[in-house]
Formats: C-alpha cells, structure tokens, sequence
C-alpha cells in the first residue's frame, strides 16, 4: 500500500516554499558574485575566503556555514 505524504504540523508554507525555490534556483547575490576571492559559496557564488571574503564578512557578515563549509551562512 503506498504511502501518503503528509505536511508536519510545523512546516509553514511559506517557508516550505522558500527553501524549494533556494534549492532548486539558488540564492544567487549576482552583484557580490564578483568580487575576487576562493572559496566561493557552491549556491550564490559569493567569495568566502580572500579579499573577496573579507569584504563579505565585514559588510554583510557572510561567512562560511558551520555545518556546511562550501556553502554560506545565509
């Protein structure tokens, strides 16, 4: 018998819809894309680490996740 899905009680659909739209497009922050600087973030291509990464870090406080270093913490 198949199973039917079911929405969690604490799932709100906007949220929901927000991480299915960041994971099938990206979170792409074209202007910041670029700066200069490796690594970059694997979904906006910000820098994370060089020159680049320094500004990031200092302006908008984009660092390297703490679960997930190839990705940034937005």
């Amino acid at each position: 018998m198949p199973e039917i899905e079911q929405a969690h009680e604490h799932e709100v659909d906007e949220t929901t819809a927000m991480w299915k739209f960041i994971l099938e497009n990206g979170h792409r922050d074209s202007p910041s894309s670029y700066l200069p600087g490796s690594p970059r973030c694997r979904m906006c291509l910000i820098p994370i680490g060089g020159i680049g990464g320094m500004l990031m870090k200092a302006t908008r406080r984009r660092i390297p996740s703490r679960k997930n270093p190839n990705v940034c913490n937005y």
